[in-house]
């Protein structure tokens, strides 16, 4: 395994699973498609994303609040999440 590859530590591989983790909440929550994106920045701790970008399906817009209430409570998450994959209870494909 390369330098940087290990999932404890690898930026992409955890973001991609957070983002997924959020857009399954926020579908939970709101019965509308969503599409999360979290973007980080280089530098900054993963508990704090550069940017999250949120796409949902249908006429009305999503109440932003209740998108960031959401999106932190997965960023608080990510040490489960990492626990998760590390034990094999996570797919990443």
């Amino acid at each position: 395994m390369q330098h940087g590859q290990e999932p404890v530590y690898h930026v992409g591989k955890l973001c991609n699973l957070a983002a997924a983790e959020a857009a399954r909440r926020l579908h939970e929550e709101t019965g509308l498609d969503c599409a999360v994106a979290l973007v980080s920045q280089s530098g900054q701790g993963l508990t704090d994303p550069w940017q999250a970008i949120v796409q949902t399906s249908g006429p009305n817009p999503t109440d932003a609040g209740g998108v960031r209430r959401v999106i932190a409570a997965v960023v608080e998450d990510l040490g489960m999440l990492r626990e998760q994959l590390l034990n094999g209870r996570l797919a990443t494909a």
